[in-house]
């Protein structure tokens, strides 16, 4: 903290009265870099595309995101995760009803197979996507997604939900 507050030019007492902990002042560190997150997908999207065009926008999203910002996943996967877990489960509910309205929007365009249950595939995209993340770029260090790993995984995808 002592640090921290050099860094920033003010005492340690200042943020102690903005943050009022370090738990909380790291909470706050984590929820900056999920809003980064989310806006830099959004930022991905392009307002005329059609539904599965911006679910698969977003899908690919993650990989830029991370590949631009190596240290975040490591961060994300060392630190936050033990530290302020609510807030990662935040992200999940965000992403998890963001991939969800994409599949709505989807099977209201027509593009949806019979009898997709849009629910339960937002969610089964969601964990397709984390574990396609931790895998690729945990370990040893962060590795370059190929397009092919990404239109492969994305295929599988659009395969089982689309018309």
């Amino acid at each position: 903290m002592d640090r921290l507050a050099e860094q920033a030019g003010v005492s340690k007492g200042s943020v102690f009265v903005f943050y009022g902990t370090k738990q909380e002042l790291f909470a706050e560190v984590v929820g900056g870099l999920l809003e980064e997150i989310i806006e830099f997908t959004s930022a991905q999207q392009k307002p005329d595309a059609s539904a599965l065009l911006s679910l698969e926008t977003a899908f690919r999203a993650g990989f830029n995101f991370i590949q631009r910002h190596p240290q975040t996943f490591h961060f994300f996967s060392q630190q936050a995760r033990l530290a302020v877990p609510e807030k990662l489960a935040e992200h999940k509910t965000y992403w998890i009803e963001a991939f969800t309205h994409f599949l709505t929007l989807a099977e209201k365009e027509g593009a949806l197979a019979a009898g997709v249950n849009v629910a339960a595939t937002g969610e089964a995209i969601y964990h397709l996507h984390k574990v396609l993340i931790e895998e690729l770029f945990s370990g040893q260090g962060l590795q370059a997604v190929s397009a092919e790993t990404l239109d492969a995984a994305i295929a599988m995808v659009l395969h089982g939900v689309s018309a």
